[in-house]
């Protein structure tokens, strides 16, 4: 495990510094009238896919298609220095957001990164099992909560790998009362052997909230870009985001696809290979039903 610094922009230096270098010059983030206080929280993940296919226009699609959604914290999968250089000098993400790397520091050919407008109180970054580099995120909240990411293992032999991924990510979670878990975990809902080694106290916040939608997260009948790619069908939910929440104190209450439309007149064109996800959270003392 490694301790990270969170960083935030400096608007006197025009720079990414620590913040707990910055002082009085580091204001918290901005935080959205939807989710004031404690009570409520917005997450969204996006795989930005870091093939160099028109990827400045694309990553600004996406970029923008986040930002409309109004997140408090933010995932970002297949980061590469590039498109972490896009992220960073964005007015929008300078003025409300501190960032887990600010300059390429915790990725090797690509990675994964968070962005949080709420306060942290601490965030971590896990090697795990892996033949590609693959780690797990974790932001630490107020109240026990933990919102991380992770990119599981690639490819369909993967499995037992990513079994192992799985395991250690839950390991490590179980440290607090609740997580929230999202990312590109590279099983479809569908793979029934995969999904069986998922705890019962992790709750797959799509079929919870849409039983009747498959909620393919990479579409070749939508993404006509991503057929191009493929040459072949694929319907698949490898996205995903999941809930544990100890005496069920956190409730999803919506979750959508974010990313589904073609860029502007360009059919052939998506802001990434994968849809994104955009979920949203209420803590109550009612219980919920996994």
């Amino acid at each position: 495990m490694k301790q990270l610094d969170a960083f935030g922009f400096d608007p006197v230096a025009r720079d990414w510094k620590p913040i707990s270098q910055l002082g009085e010059r580091w204001s918290s983030p901005a935080t959205s009238s939807s989710t004031a206080g404690q009570d409520a929280i917005v997450v969204a993940t996006y795989n930005v896919w870091f093939n160099p296919h028109e990827r400045e226009r694309r990553w600004r699609a996406l970029v923008d298609e986040v930002q409309r959604n109004d997140p408090d914290v933010i995932a970002f999968q297949e980061v590469t220095r590039p498109f972490l250089a896009l992220l960073r000098d964005l007015p929008w993400v300078q003025r409300e957001y501190s960032i887990s790397d600010p300059d390429g520091r915790t990725i090797e050919r690509y990675g994964i990164v968070l962005l949080s407008r709420r306060p942290l109180d601490g965030l971590t970054l896990h090697d795990m099992p892996s033949h590609m580099g693959r780690k797990l995120l974790v932001a630490h909240f107020a109240g026990s909560l933990a919102v991380a990411t992770i990119h599981l293992e690639s490819l369909r032999p993967s499995a037992p790998i990513r079994d192992l991924q799985f395991a250690r990510c839950v390991e490590i979670l179980d440290a607090f009362d609740h997580a929230m878990l999202m990312g590109d975990m590279n099983f479809c809902s569908s793979w029934a052997e995969e999904n069986a080694r998922i705890p019962d106290s992790y709750t797959d916040v799509w079929p919870y909230l849409h039983p009747d939608d498959p909620g393919y997260t990479e579409d070749t009948s939508i993404n006509h870009m991503l057929s191009l790619y493929e040459q072949r069908t694929k319907r698949v939910r490898y996205d995903r985001i999941f809930l544990r929440s100890q005496g069920e104190v956190w409730q999803p209450l919506s979750i959508k696809r974010l990313g589904t439309r073609p860029i502007g007149d360009d059919l052939l064109l998506f802001p990434s290979d994968h849809f994104g996800l955009t979920a949203r959270f209420a803590r109550d003392d009612v219980p919920f039903a996994a």
